[in-house]
Order: C-alpha cells, then structure tokens, then sequence
C-alpha cells in the first residue's frame, strides 16, 4: 500500500512538472499610475512585452498631476483599471474593455503615443465601460390582499 502511494505521488510530481507555462500569460510585470500599482500581463509571443508595458505606463502616468481634478466617476473607473489589472494582447487592438478589463493590443501600443494611448482610453471612461455596478437592496412593495365584491370591479 505504501509503494502504491509513493508510486502515485512520483507520477504526480511528474506530471506536474511537465504542465507547460500557460501561454496568455507568460509576460508579466506591473506598473504604477496615481499612486495605484496595476498588474500587467500579456501573450507569450510578445518579444517586446516590457517595454509596451512601461510605454502604458508612461500614458497612464500622463494624469497624475491633474488626477485630482477629474470626476469622482473618472477616479473611480481609473482605480477600477489598475485594480482589475491590464492585458497586452498581440494584436493591434485600440483599447478596449473586455469584461471590465483593459486589453491593449502590442501593435497599437507599439504604433501611438502615449498622449494617443491615454486618449483612448479615456473615451472608454467617458462611455462608462469600467463602472462598477451599483449593488443595493431593493425593497419590493407589499401588496395587501383583498377580497372585493364583483359589483364594484370596473
């Protein structure tokens, strides 16, 4: 029983070390903006992940001076963004929110500027796209149950 044991645990080892990194998300690196540190990851076949992340970066850094003066909601989807993290697809996608999740392709960080690149991804901010849903209660009304004669029905 012991030997099975030892033979299952040494196949499991096995196997486990041979698990292939997952290829969407080999690149990883963080950068900050506002005071706030985002997690960035990207496809494996991007040769040049490191430096698109820092030019991302560079573009999100561009509103730490004004940060203050912009709109609560503003604030709000821009903490959403670094708090969610960011992806670099290899693509040349615009920015684009895909489930509430900035995703920038290689290509187009590669061919814009950093002021271009903020500006995109404001006019997702303005369209709301990284808005987190209010949560609440909802308090139905209460109906009374009546028994009314038929005469009075109209």
């Amino acid at each position: 029983m012991k030997k099975t044991i030892a033979i299952v645990l040494a196949i499991t080892a096995v196997l486990l070390s041979c698990k292939e990194p997952d290829p969407d998300d080999s690149n990883s690196t963080t950068i900050t903006a506002f005071g706030k540190t985002a997690k960035v990851t990207g496809d494996a076949s991007i040769s040049d992940f490191d430096s698109l992340a820092s030019k991302l970066g560079t573009a999100l850094s561009g509103i730490d001076s004004t940060f203050d003066n912009l709109s609560t909601t503003e604030k709000n989807q821009l903490n959403n963004i670094m708090s969610r993290g960011i992806r670099i697809t290899d693509s040349i996608n615009a920015p684009e929110s895909v489930n509430g999740v900035l995703n920038v392709g290689a290509g187009y960080l590669r061919s814009k500027t950093p002021t271009l690149i903020l500006t995109e991804i404001f006019v997702l901010i303005d369209n709301h796209k990284f808005v987190v849903a209010a949560q609440g209660k909802v308090q139905l009304a209460s109906i009374e149950e009546r028994t009314v004669p038929v005469t009075q029905i109209v």
